[in-house]
Protein backbone atom coordinates (compact mmCIF):
# COMPACT_ATOMS: atom_id res chain seq x y z
CA UNK A 1 0.00 0.00 0.00
CA UNK A 2 1.12 3.41 -1.17
CA UNK A 3 0.87 6.46 1.44
CA UNK A 4 1.59 10.37 0.94
CA UNK A 5 1.91 12.88 3.56
CA UNK A 6 1.14 16.11 3.77
CA UNK A 7 2.66 18.93 6.30
CA UNK A 8 0.31 21.64 6.60
CA UNK A 9 1.57 25.70 7.61
CA UNK A 10 3.06 28.43 6.27
CA UNK A 11 5.78 28.45 9.05
CA UNK A 12 7.01 25.11 7.51
CA UNK A 13 7.04 26.67 3.78
CA UNK A 14 9.01 29.78 4.39
CA UNK A 15 11.43 27.69 7.07
CA UNK A 16 10.60 29.56 10.53
CA UNK A 17 9.61 25.66 12.00
CA UNK A 18 11.01 22.69 11.09
CA UNK A 19 9.56 19.90 9.92
CA UNK A 20 9.89 17.13 11.79
CA UNK A 21 6.32 15.08 11.75
CA UNK A 22 6.91 14.18 7.62
CA UNK A 23 10.48 12.47 8.94
CA UNK A 24 8.54 10.55 12.41
CA UNK A 25 5.42 9.64 10.13
CA UNK A 26 7.39 7.96 7.29
CA UNK A 27 9.75 5.84 9.41
CA UNK A 28 6.81 4.76 11.45
CA UNK A 29 4.86 3.69 8.27
CA UNK A 30 7.96 2.50 6.84
CA UNK A 31 8.51 0.22 10.08
CA UNK A 32 5.11 -1.25 9.66
CA UNK A 33 4.90 -2.35 6.34
CA UNK A 34 3.95 0.66 3.73
CA UNK A 35 5.54 2.49 1.25
CA UNK A 36 5.66 6.49 1.23
CA UNK A 37 5.63 7.39 -2.08
CA UNK A 38 5.11 11.29 -1.69
CA UNK A 39 5.55 13.91 0.62
CA UNK A 40 4.01 17.41 0.42
CA UNK A 41 5.19 20.72 2.64
CA UNK A 42 2.06 22.87 1.77
CA UNK A 43 0.81 26.61 2.77
CA UNK A 44 -2.08 27.64 4.87
CA UNK A 45 -3.99 28.78 1.67
CA UNK A 46 -7.11 26.75 1.07
CA UNK A 47 -6.51 25.98 -2.71
CA UNK A 48 -2.91 24.88 -1.99
CA UNK A 49 -4.14 22.06 0.24
CA UNK A 50 -6.85 21.56 -1.50
CA UNK A 51 -5.28 20.79 -4.80
CA UNK A 52 -2.41 18.67 -2.76
CA UNK A 53 -4.77 16.30 -1.59
CA UNK A 54 -6.20 16.04 -4.81
CA UNK A 55 -2.89 15.03 -6.20
CA UNK A 56 -2.39 12.86 -3.46
CA UNK A 57 -5.66 11.00 -3.70
CA UNK A 58 -4.34 10.14 -6.90
CA UNK A 59 -1.59 8.64 -6.66
CA UNK A 60 -2.14 6.92 -2.87
CA UNK A 61 -3.88 4.46 -0.89
CA UNK A 62 -3.34 5.95 2.79
CA UNK A 63 -3.06 9.82 2.93
CA UNK A 64 -2.33 11.46 6.06
CA UNK A 65 -1.81 15.08 7.02
CA UNK A 66 -0.62 17.25 9.85
CA UNK A 67 -1.30 20.69 10.97
CA UNK A 68 -4.05 23.15 10.22
CA UNK A 69 -6.51 22.01 13.22
CA UNK A 70 -6.01 25.04 15.49
CA UNK A 71 -8.81 27.44 16.44
CA UNK A 72 -7.46 30.11 14.04
CA UNK A 73 -8.97 31.58 10.68
CA UNK A 74 -5.82 30.29 8.99
CA UNK A 75 -6.28 26.63 10.53
CA UNK A 76 -8.38 25.27 7.47
CA UNK A 77 -7.32 21.86 6.65
CA UNK A 78 -11.02 20.35 7.53
CA UNK A 79 -12.27 22.71 4.67
CA UNK A 80 -9.94 21.68 2.23
CA UNK A 81 -10.36 17.53 3.37
CA UNK A 82 -14.27 18.62 2.72
CA UNK A 83 -13.45 20.38 -0.26
CA UNK A 84 -11.32 17.89 -1.98
CA UNK A 85 -14.11 15.10 -1.20
CA UNK A 86 -17.12 16.81 -1.21
CA UNK A 87 -18.34 15.42 2.36
CA UNK A 88 -19.68 18.75 4.40
CA UNK A 89 -18.60 19.58 7.17
CA UNK A 90 -20.62 19.20 10.67
CA UNK A 91 -20.35 19.95 14.22
CA UNK A 92 -19.50 17.13 16.65
CA UNK A 93 -21.45 18.23 20.02
CA UNK A 94 -19.40 15.56 21.70
CA UNK A 95 -15.92 17.45 20.63
CA UNK A 96 -17.52 20.63 21.10
CA UNK A 97 -18.39 19.91 24.90
CA UNK A 98 -15.09 18.64 25.52
CA UNK A 99 -13.08 21.65 24.22
CA UNK A 100 -15.21 23.74 26.71
CA UNK A 101 -14.47 21.66 29.47
CA UNK A 102 -10.91 21.40 28.62
CA UNK A 103 -10.60 25.81 28.19
CA UNK A 104 -12.51 25.68 31.85
CA UNK A 105 -10.45 23.50 33.53
CA UNK A 106 -7.81 25.79 33.03
CA UNK A 107 -9.94 28.61 33.93
CA UNK A 108 -10.00 30.44 30.27
CA UNK A 109 -13.18 31.42 28.57
CA UNK A 110 -13.94 29.66 25.64
CA UNK A 111 -13.93 31.74 22.68
CA UNK A 112 -16.22 31.04 19.48
CA UNK A 113 -13.75 30.62 16.98
CA UNK A 114 -12.50 27.31 19.69
CA UNK A 115 -16.18 25.77 18.19
CA UNK A 116 -14.32 25.29 14.52
CA UNK A 117 -12.75 22.42 16.11
CA UNK A 118 -15.97 20.84 16.44
CA UNK A 119 -16.49 20.43 12.70
CA UNK A 120 -15.77 17.62 10.41
CA UNK A 121 -16.28 15.94 7.09
CA UNK A 122 -20.07 14.16 7.19
CA UNK A 123 -18.82 10.27 8.18
CA UNK A 124 -15.63 10.80 9.95
CA UNK A 125 -14.12 8.72 12.97
CA UNK A 126 -12.76 10.78 15.86
CA UNK A 127 -9.18 10.39 16.71
CA UNK A 128 -8.73 11.40 20.65
CA UNK A 129 -6.23 14.15 21.46
CA UNK A 130 -5.29 13.55 24.86
CA UNK A 131 -3.02 16.62 25.16
CA UNK A 132 -4.77 19.43 23.44
CA UNK A 133 -8.24 20.89 22.03
CA UNK A 134 -7.52 19.89 18.22
CA UNK A 135 -9.32 16.14 17.70
CA UNK A 136 -8.31 14.53 14.98
CA UNK A 137 -10.29 12.58 12.44
CA UNK A 138 -10.31 9.60 9.59
CA UNK A 139 -12.33 10.08 6.86
CA UNK A 140 -12.64 7.51 4.08
CA UNK A 141 -12.96 8.03 0.32
CA UNK A 142 -13.10 5.63 -2.50
CA UNK A 143 -11.97 2.84 -0.52
CA UNK A 144 -8.64 5.00 0.76
CA UNK A 145 -8.52 5.99 3.87
CA UNK A 146 -7.58 10.09 4.97
CA UNK A 147 -5.80 10.67 8.53
CA UNK A 148 -6.00 14.18 9.68
CA UNK A 149 -3.99 15.38 12.68
CA UNK A 150 -2.87 18.44 14.54
CA UNK A 151 0.89 19.48 13.94
CA UNK A 152 2.04 20.13 17.19
CA UNK A 153 4.57 16.63 17.84
CA UNK A 154 3.64 16.10 21.28
CA UNK A 155 -0.28 15.64 20.15
CA UNK A 156 0.53 14.42 16.74
CA UNK A 157 3.10 11.19 17.82
CA UNK A 158 0.61 9.61 20.40
CA UNK A 159 -2.32 10.00 17.89
CA UNK A 160 -0.29 8.63 15.32
CA UNK A 161 0.63 5.79 17.70
CA UNK A 162 -2.32 4.84 19.68
CA UNK A 163 -4.63 5.45 17.32
CA UNK A 164 -3.55 5.51 13.29
CA UNK A 165 -1.57 2.67 12.99
CA UNK A 166 -4.01 0.62 14.98
CA UNK A 167 -6.44 1.88 12.33
CA UNK A 168 -3.95 0.47 9.22
CA UNK A 169 -3.38 -2.84 10.82
CA UNK A 170 -4.72 -4.90 8.03
CA UNK A 171 -5.02 -2.55 5.60
CA UNK A 172 -1.72 -3.29 4.24
CA UNK A 173 -0.33 -6.15 0.96
CA UNK A 174 0.48 -8.84 3.64
CA UNK A 175 3.15 -9.66 0.96
CA UNK A 176 5.42 -6.69 1.87
CA UNK A 177 8.56 -8.09 4.27
CA UNK A 178 10.38 -5.71 6.06
CA UNK A 179 13.26 -5.46 8.22
CA UNK A 180 14.59 -1.87 9.44
CA UNK A 181 17.92 -1.10 11.46
CA UNK A 182 18.57 2.50 13.34
CA UNK A 183 22.63 2.94 12.55
CA UNK A 184 25.02 5.65 13.60
CA UNK A 185 28.64 6.24 13.39
CA UNK A 186 28.79 5.93 9.27
CA UNK A 187 27.98 7.83 6.69
CA UNK A 188 25.11 7.00 4.43
CA UNK A 189 27.67 6.59 0.99
CA UNK A 190 30.28 4.65 3.14
CA UNK A 191 27.10 2.09 4.43
CA UNK A 192 25.93 1.60 0.43
CA UNK A 193 28.93 0.62 -0.31
CA UNK A 194 29.10 -1.77 2.63
CA UNK A 195 25.87 -3.38 1.25
CA UNK A 196 26.62 -3.19 -2.25
CA UNK A 197 27.11 -6.78 -2.33
CA UNK A 198 23.96 -7.24 -1.03
CA UNK A 199 22.51 -5.33 -2.95
CA UNK A 200 23.47 -6.82 -6.16
CA UNK A 201 22.68 -10.01 -4.81
CA UNK A 202 19.45 -9.72 -3.27
CA UNK A 203 16.94 -8.55 -6.36
CA UNK A 204 13.87 -9.10 -4.94
CA UNK A 205 14.91 -6.97 -2.23
CA UNK A 206 14.56 -2.86 -2.02
CA UNK A 207 17.04 -1.15 -0.03
CA UNK A 208 16.60 2.20 1.42
CA UNK A 209 18.17 4.68 3.39
CA UNK A 210 17.30 7.76 5.21
CA UNK A 211 19.64 9.98 7.07
CA UNK A 212 18.87 13.01 9.32
CA UNK A 213 20.91 14.25 12.55
CA UNK A 214 24.27 12.05 12.14
CA UNK A 215 22.10 8.94 12.22
CA UNK A 216 20.40 6.62 9.19
CA UNK A 217 17.52 4.28 9.01
CA UNK A 218 18.20 1.72 6.85
CA UNK A 219 15.27 -0.15 5.63
CA UNK A 220 15.12 -3.32 3.19
CA UNK A 221 11.23 -4.01 1.53
CA UNK A 222 10.25 -7.21 -0.25
CA UNK A 223 6.96 -7.43 -2.36
CA UNK A 224 6.87 -11.03 -3.69
CA UNK A 225 3.66 -13.69 -3.89
CA UNK A 226 5.91 -15.94 -2.17
CA UNK A 227 6.09 -14.51 0.88
CA UNK A 228 7.34 -17.19 2.88
CA UNK A 229 10.48 -18.20 0.37
CA UNK A 230 11.03 -14.34 0.75
CA UNK A 231 11.06 -14.45 4.28
CA UNK A 232 13.66 -17.30 4.07
CA UNK A 233 15.99 -14.67 1.62
CA UNK A 234 14.86 -11.69 4.10
CA UNK A 235 16.84 -13.81 6.81
CA UNK A 236 19.35 -14.72 5.05
CA UNK A 237 20.38 -11.31 4.10
CA UNK A 238 19.79 -9.84 7.56
CA UNK A 239 22.30 -12.46 8.82
CA UNK A 240 25.36 -11.00 6.54
CA UNK A 241 23.98 -7.71 6.92
CA UNK A 242 24.18 -7.82 10.80
CA UNK A 243 27.29 -9.52 10.69
CA UNK A 244 29.05 -6.83 7.96
CA UNK A 245 28.02 -3.65 9.68
CA UNK A 246 27.06 -4.92 13.43
CA UNK A 247 29.14 -2.48 14.63
CA UNK A 248 27.04 0.33 13.69
CA UNK A 249 23.68 -0.81 14.44
CA UNK A 250 22.09 0.33 17.59
CA UNK A 251 18.60 -0.33 17.53
CA UNK A 252 16.33 -2.70 15.25
CA UNK A 253 12.96 -1.54 16.75
CA UNK A 254 12.93 1.79 15.88
CA UNK A 255 14.37 3.31 19.44
CA UNK A 256 16.52 6.10 20.06
CA UNK A 257 20.78 5.55 20.85
CA UNK A 258 19.80 7.35 23.96
CA UNK A 259 17.03 4.97 25.00
CA UNK A 260 19.15 1.82 23.96
CA UNK A 261 21.79 3.71 26.64
CA UNK A 262 19.19 3.64 29.17
CA UNK A 263 18.12 -0.12 28.22
CA UNK A 264 22.20 -0.79 28.76
CA UNK A 265 22.66 0.98 32.11
CA UNK A 266 19.30 -0.11 33.78
CA UNK A 267 20.22 -3.62 32.48
CA UNK A 268 24.06 -3.40 33.94
CA UNK A 269 22.91 -1.78 36.78
CA UNK A 270 24.66 1.25 35.96
CA UNK A 271 24.62 5.07 37.43
CA UNK A 272 25.72 7.48 35.12
CA UNK A 273 27.11 11.59 34.72
CA UNK A 274 27.66 14.13 32.34
CA UNK A 275 30.50 16.61 31.66
CA UNK A 276 29.72 19.00 28.97
CA UNK A 277 31.87 22.24 26.95
CA UNK A 278 30.95 22.60 23.36
CA UNK A 279 27.78 20.86 23.50
CA UNK A 280 26.38 22.73 26.29
CA UNK A 281 23.65 20.36 27.85
CA UNK A 282 22.79 18.74 24.70
CA UNK A 283 23.55 15.40 26.14
CA UNK A 284 21.71 15.59 28.80
CA UNK A 285 18.92 17.03 27.38
CA UNK A 286 18.15 14.09 25.37
CA UNK A 287 19.19 11.51 28.35
CA UNK A 288 16.06 13.46 30.51
CA UNK A 289 13.99 13.30 27.64
CA UNK A 290 13.58 9.39 28.29
CA UNK A 291 10.62 8.68 31.03
CA UNK A 292 12.74 6.73 34.09
CA UNK A 293 16.03 7.91 33.18
CA UNK A 294 16.27 9.12 36.77
CA UNK A 295 17.09 5.00 37.98
CA UNK A 296 20.47 5.42 36.08
CA UNK A 297 21.10 9.12 35.40
CA UNK A 298 22.45 11.38 38.14
CA UNK A 299 22.91 14.32 36.35
CA UNK A 300 25.64 16.79 34.34
CA UNK A 301 27.95 19.19 34.34
CA UNK A 302 28.02 22.01 31.85
CA UNK A 303 31.70 23.58 31.92
CA UNK A 304 32.02 25.81 29.04
CA UNK A 305 34.36 28.30 30.92
CA UNK A 306 37.94 26.91 31.67
CA UNK A 307 37.02 28.49 35.38
CA UNK A 308 34.16 26.07 35.71
CA UNK A 309 36.40 23.17 34.24
CA UNK A 310 38.54 23.66 37.66
CA UNK A 311 35.83 24.70 39.98
CA UNK A 312 33.48 21.52 39.43
CA UNK A 313 35.65 19.13 37.65
CA UNK A 314 39.04 19.81 39.81
CA UNK A 315 40.79 20.29 35.74
CA UNK A 316 44.34 21.46 36.71
CA UNK A 317 44.49 25.07 35.48
CA UNK A 318 48.03 24.63 34.44
CA UNK A 319 46.96 21.51 32.58
CA UNK A 320 44.21 23.91 30.49
CA UNK A 321 47.26 26.12 29.86
CA UNK A 322 49.92 23.76 28.70
CA UNK A 323 47.64 21.93 26.92
CA UNK A 324 44.82 23.93 26.03
CA UNK A 325 40.55 23.54 26.63
CA UNK A 326 40.11 21.34 23.72
CA UNK A 327 42.44 18.24 24.54
CA UNK A 328 42.97 14.64 25.35
CA UNK A 329 44.49 15.24 28.49
CA UNK A 330 41.49 18.11 29.46
CA UNK A 331 38.93 15.25 28.57
CA UNK A 332 40.23 12.46 30.29
CA UNK A 333 40.93 14.80 33.40
CA UNK A 334 36.96 15.55 32.90
CA UNK A 335 36.27 11.98 33.33
CA UNK A 336 38.12 11.86 36.56
CA UNK A 337 36.73 14.66 38.16
CA UNK A 338 33.31 14.11 37.72
CA UNK A 339 33.63 10.39 38.91
CA UNK A 340 34.95 12.27 41.64
CA UNK A 341 32.25 14.42 42.26
CA UNK A 342 29.05 11.96 41.61
CA UNK A 343 30.82 8.23 42.37
CA UNK A 344 28.74 7.17 39.16
CA UNK A 345 30.36 4.37 37.65
CA UNK A 346 29.75 5.58 33.99
CA UNK A 347 30.68 8.79 32.47
CA UNK A 348 30.98 10.92 29.72
CA UNK A 349 33.30 14.06 29.01
CA UNK A 350 32.58 15.92 25.72
CA UNK A 351 35.30 19.35 25.14
CA UNK A 352 35.99 20.49 21.72
CA UNK A 353 35.50 24.15 19.19
CA UNK A 354 31.92 23.75 17.86
CA UNK A 355 32.39 27.11 15.62
CA UNK A 356 31.89 28.71 13.49
CA UNK A 357 34.95 30.93 15.37
CA UNK A 358 37.47 29.45 17.66
CA UNK A 359 39.47 26.96 15.34
CA UNK A 360 43.17 27.14 15.04
CA UNK A 361 45.81 25.62 12.22
CA UNK A 362 46.08 22.65 14.91
CA UNK A 363 42.69 22.87 15.89
CA UNK A 364 40.21 23.84 13.60
CA UNK A 365 36.82 24.04 14.23
CA UNK A 366 34.92 20.42 14.54
CA UNK A 367 37.71 19.33 17.02
CA UNK A 368 36.59 17.37 19.62
CA UNK A 369 37.45 15.39 22.42
CA UNK A 370 35.32 12.71 23.69
CA UNK A 371 35.60 10.69 26.48
CA UNK A 372 34.33 7.96 28.13
CA UNK A 373 34.32 6.02 31.60
CA UNK A 374 32.94 2.58 32.66
CA UNK A 375 33.96 1.44 35.89
CA UNK A 376 37.64 1.39 35.70
CA UNK A 377 38.36 1.56 32.13
CA UNK A 378 38.60 4.96 30.66
CA UNK A 379 38.90 5.80 26.86
CA UNK A 380 39.07 9.72 24.96
CA UNK A 381 38.98 9.67 21.35
CA UNK A 382 39.56 12.52 18.88
CA UNK A 383 36.66 13.99 16.80
CA UNK A 384 37.35 15.74 13.02
CA UNK A 385 33.63 17.08 12.08
CA UNK A 386 32.51 19.38 10.07
CA UNK A 387 29.12 21.42 9.40
CA UNK A 388 27.54 24.20 11.12
CA UNK A 389 27.67 24.20 15.00
CA UNK A 390 24.11 22.58 15.55
CA UNK A 391 25.62 20.10 13.62
CA UNK A 392 29.01 19.37 15.37
CA UNK A 393 27.16 19.33 18.66
CA UNK A 394 24.49 16.92 17.89
CA UNK A 395 26.99 14.54 16.04
CA UNK A 396 29.22 14.82 19.01
CA UNK A 397 26.45 13.74 21.60
CA UNK A 398 25.50 10.53 19.00
CA UNK A 399 29.11 9.68 19.21
CA UNK A 400 29.38 9.83 23.21
CA UNK A 401 26.17 8.08 23.67
CA UNK A 402 27.48 5.47 20.88
CA UNK A 403 30.77 5.08 22.81
CA UNK A 404 29.21 4.53 25.53
CA UNK A 405 27.00 1.74 24.34
CA UNK A 406 29.30 -0.21 23.07
CA UNK A 407 31.83 -0.43 25.89
CA UNK A 408 28.82 -1.38 28.22
CA UNK A 409 28.42 -4.32 25.54
CA UNK A 410 31.71 -5.35 25.12
CA UNK A 411 32.99 -4.69 28.90
CA UNK A 412 29.71 -5.84 31.13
Amino acid sequence: MLASIICIGTELVNGKTKDSNSYYISQKLITHGYRVGIKITVEDKLISITNSINFALSTSDILILTGGLGPTLDDITREAVSNAIGYPLEMNGSIKKKIIDILEKNHKKCPVNNFRQAYFPKGSQIIDNKNGTAAGFLVEFNSKKVFVLPGPPNEMKPMFNDYVLPMLKGFRNSSLIIKSYEIVGIGESALEEELMDFIQEYKNFSFATYALDGHITLTITAEEDTNLESAGLLKDLTNKIEKKIGDYIYSIDGSTLEEEVFKALLEKGLTLATAESCTGGLLASKLTSIPGISKVYEGGFITYSNNSKTRDLFVPSELISHQGAVSYEVAMSMLKGLKKRTLCNCGISITGIAGPEGGTATKPVGTVFVGINLKDYYEVIQLRLSGNRRRIQNLTTLTALNLLRKAIISKC
